[in-house]
């Protein structure tokens, strides 16, 4: 990959170009624009394409969350961190089920949020399975379930999930669009039945 294409959104002017002017400091990241609130966001993703969004979760007109759930509505795959100087679990949970693929804190923005726009820009975003059985392979070799194999497993079924990436851990929302705790990348994302 070269260089990330970063939007940043913040109602705040001299936050933005601050935080502008601290990512441009880093050769691998790239900021294509800036907006000051939720529904400029929309317009500018539309535009620029970037690649990660670093936006405020609190702005007037239309907030973080509102915009995170209209551009991931239309990209489900688009990758958006929010940002606050708020963190609170229910900030994070409402973050996470609009669609925001990382949350932090600004307070940690400086340490913090290059590798975060890092992470997120290079991991799939959101993984799209469909439900359907699989056949597993015994440990001679014959596909389990087939006439004189060995059936000592039953067979796995692959449920639709969409996974959110956050920081190092995942937030998983399984087949009934329920969200999960966090699983982390060595965790499995199939059940078996």
């Amino acid at each position: 990959m070269g260089r990330i294409r970063v939007l940043l959104v913040d109602d705040d002017e001299r936050y933005v170009r601050t935080l502008a002017a601290f990512l441009r400091t880093h050769d691998d990241l790239d900021v294509v624009g800036t907006s000051m609130s939720g529904q400029d966001a929309i317009g500018a993703f539309d535009r620029l394409k970037p690649d990660v969004v670093v936006m405020d979760a609190y702005m007037p007109e239309m907030d973080g969350i509102e915009a995170t759930r209209s551009i991931t509505a239309a990209k489900p795959n688009a990758r958006i961190i929010m940002l606050t100087a708020h963190d609170t679990t229910d900030l994070k949970d409402r973050a996470l089920k609009a669609g925001a693929a990382g949350f932090l804190s600004k307070q940690n923005a400086a340490r913090d949020l290059p590798a975060e726009i890092r992470l997120v820009a290079t991991a799939v975003a959101r993984s799209e399975v469909s439900c359907e059985p699989r056949e597993l392979v015994g440990p001679s070799g014959d596909v389990e379930g087939a006439p004189g194999a060995p059936a000592t497993h039953p067979p796995e079924i692959v449920v639709t999930v969409s996974v959110s990436i956050h920081g190092g851990g995942w937030c998983m929302r399984d087949s009934l669009g329920e969200w999960r705790t966090e699983f982390h990348p060595h965790d499995q994302v199939t059940s078996t039945t």
